[in-house]
């Protein structure tokens, strides 16, 4: 029998795991104004909530009932379905955003911690 565990690996028999990264896209809901969508990129499955959290904990719980039905049907390879190319580039941009952010906010703290340094030599 199959076991699914949180760090996204299942054992599947006697010294066998597999380990399946997943993705999540997060964006508000364009049918449901107020609440947000989850979508799992590796396994295209959403769910919704009325915050982000809620959605992503609800797909959580999805994704983490549809590995296990899965792994022990033995149709893992199934479910396995990408979400369509344009959520994928979304994702993309999306960490190219938050990069960029963390690099202007790192530039920030440096030029801070200068300009603090600066001040306390003058």
């Amino acid at each position: 029998m199959s076991e699914f565990t949180d760090d996204c690996s299942a054992t599947e028999g006697p010294g066998e795991t597999r380990r399946l990264p997943l993705r999540a896209l997060i964006y508000s809901s364009a049918d449901k104004p107020g609440h947000f969508v989850a979508h799992c990129l590796e396994l295209d499955v959403v769910a919704v909530g009325r915050s982000a959290l809620e959605a992503v904990r609800l797909l959580d719980e999805l994704v983490g009932e549809l590995i296990v039905a899965a792994l022990a049907d033995g149709t893992i390879d199934k479910v396995l379905h990408p979400a369509p190319a344009d959520r994928w580039e979304k994702f993309a941009q999306g960490v190219e955003r938050r990069e960029a952010r963390r690099d202007e906010h790192a530039h920030r703290r440096r030029t801070t911690a200068t300009h603090h340094m600066d001040y306390a030599l003058a």
